[in-house]
């Protein structure tokens, strides 16, 4: 049985996680046009976002490792939670943009043999 102190100091150590976590800043996923319908520029200028996307990605990701790390040694485990679905989130959202990009691709090299 939990007693009220103990939720309190899991409600107090969320909050900190969260507080920490909330200075690094995710980035917006690129828009991506549809390949069927876009121009040359649209999908040069699209390929251009992703890069960007993908960069500023992998700076999140590495803002997350040292919050993480200037958190406690070793992490608590909802902070180690915390970060584990953080980090797992970002890379999802890469890998779903890169796989959306790349289907557009395909589409736009269809309709512009």
């Amino acid at each position: 049985m939990l007693r009220p102190i103990h939720v309190m100091i899991f409600i107090a150590a969320t909050i900190f996680v969260s507080q920490a976590y909330a200075e690094c800043s995710r980035p917006e996923a690129a828009s991506i046009p549809n390949g069927t319908t876009a121009t040359s520029e649209e999908m040069v200028e699209a390929q251009t976002y992703v890069k960007q996307y993908i960069a500023e990605m992998e700076l999140y990701l590495a803002c997350l490792d040292q919050q993480e790390a200037a958190l406690t040694e070793p992490p608590a485990e909802e902070q180690a939670k915390l970060h584990t679905q953080l980090h797992n989130n970002a890379v999802d959202s890469m890998e779903n943009v890169a796989a959306k990009f790349n289907e557009q691709v395909r589409a736009f090299k269809k309709a512009n043999p």
